[in-house]
């Protein structure tokens, strides 16, 4: 490599780091409001439970949080359930530079920490901690009324191919690997009746749709 390109290659390098770097710090506000509110969240059912903390575990693996973000991120989880968070010091920060993306990303996550032990009081902890936010009570319900169809679609999906609400990707892809092999129509012999056929069928639409359904959840 001459001298030229491993200068072009070094500035290119410093240039990714840069925008990591300036991504990085606008994200930090937000995250550290989502989880956060979501030990808020969680706290207000009255107390966190397994699939408080599954669900948590899931976004940082989602998020691809290594070790110092994981830590950071359970911080702020216990800060909220704790009761020491400033939500109103925190919105600020994410409100001085408004990301629309972000801020969205935050409302889906907190709609669905609410939505894992909904009572009126994490419905109520949901409402002013989004609203602090900006997100305006008509917003919030159309996004709510979104996210519980999805929950149910998910809900579905995980019945049709037998898995756990935290089972992971590879578990996801093993079962349906599985269940689309033995409901392929191929699988019938010669004699199949039109009946099993058309079952078999259906069993591979459902089996990939449901598939397409936490794939796209995940994605």
């Amino acid at each position: 490599m001459s001298l030229l390109e491993r200068i072009r290659s070094a500035y290119e390098h410093s240039a990714r780091q840069l925008v990591r770097v300036f991504a990085r710090s606008a994200q930090r506000p937000y995250l550290r409001y989502c989880f956060s509110a979501m030990g808020r969240i969680s706290k207000s059912c009255g107390r966190v439970t397994e699939a408080h903390i599954a669900y948590a575990e899931r976004l940082m693996q989602e998020f691809g949080f290594g070790r110092r973000d994981r830590q950071a991120a359970i911080g702020w989880f216990g800060e909220g359930k704790s009761g020491t968070a400033d939500f109103h010091r925190l919105a600020n920060d994410c409100n001085k530079k408004p990301q629309d993306a972000l801020a969205e990303l935050v409302l889906e996550c907190l709609i669905h920490t609410a939505h894992i032990e909904s009572s009126a009081a994490a419905n109520r902890t949901l409402k002013l901690l989004t609203s602090l936010l900006k997100v305006d009570n008509p917003t919030l319900l159309h996004k709510q009324a979104l996210v519980a169809q999805a929950s149910s679609a998910e809900c579905r999906a995980r019945e049709v191919l037998g898995l756990a609400e935290d089972a992971s990707f590879e578990a996801i892809k093993r079962a349906y690997r599985t269940l689309a092999s033995r409901y392929h129509p191929d699988k019938l012999g010669r004699g199949a009746s039109e009946a099993e056929t058309a079952y078999y069928q259906q069993r591979s639409v459902e089996i990939r749709n449901a598939y397409d359904t936490l794939c796209a959840r995940r994605g």
